[in-house]
């Protein structure tokens, strides 16, 4: 009644609008929009800005899809938004951007979203950001075994990969191709750059090649 709708628009007063939840993501002009479906919850992107640094979006870019399902994208829909404010947010460029917050909560989600995105900028992100830094030589060895695996998947797989793909018939299909081909480069070398970096970090008695340092690219396990 009406005491009802005094009592919202005092509250209203009182307290500022309430908030209904974050706001999705600006599509930009002439851009095309797309709704990704992470665990029965959706969010509108911008498909084409994400294409420019993700090779997963590069590829959904292509095709006339309005959905993109990722059930199971690690860290949920809060953590797949933190990464689309990062990459197609209004302040995306690398030099004003916001920096992924990561911590010892997320930061073996980050990891791996940067994998199924093939984003290097996620990879980047977590590799400088000040946790990262402040590794002990038990946690960085932690990492250093959860990292590995994921080299055999980009070095090991890669030439049949090269053997079941069409050639390219358009010159955009090729330089589609190309932008992939790139972007797996690049997260290979930020893998590798990793691997390294965490390597550095361990003391002499975390340096032992157990089963799972075992398991990724021989070039980086030697």
């Amino acid at each position: 009644g009406r005491l009802g709708v005094f009592a919202r628009m005092l509250s209203s007063w009182l307290y500022g609008a309430s908030q209904e939840g974050p706001a999705e993501p600006t599509i930009g002009e002439g851009h095309r929009g797309i709704r990704v479906l992470i665990d029965e919850q959706s969010l509108l992107v911008d498909v084409d800005a994400l294409a420019e640094a993700s090779g997963l979006f590069l590829q959904v870019q292509s095709t006339s899809a309005h959905e993109c399902p990722l059930e199971d994208f690690p860290g949920g829909i809060e953590s797949f938004r933190q990464i689309v404010d990062l990459l197609s947010g209004p302040s995306a460029s690398r030099q004003s951007s916001t920096p992924l917050q990561v911590n010892e909560e997320n930061v073996l989600n980050l990891f791996e979203a940067a994998w199924l995105l093939e984003c290097p900028r996620v990879f980047d992100e977590v590799m400088d950001s000040p946790y990262m830094r402040s590794l002990s030589s038990r946690r960085a060895a932690e990492l250093l075994e959860h990292l590995l695996p994921f080299t055999t998947v980009s070095v090991d797989s890669q030439p049949l990969q090269q053997e079941e793909t069409a050639c390219p018939e358009t010159e955009a299909q090729a330089e589609e191709f190309m932008r992939i081909f790139l972007l797996e480069t690049m997260m290979w070398q930020r893998t590798e750059r990793a691997a390294l970096e965490l390597a550095a970090q361990l003391d002499t008695g975390d340096f032992v090649l157990g089963p799972r340092l075992a398991t990724g690219s021989l070039r980086v396990c030697c």
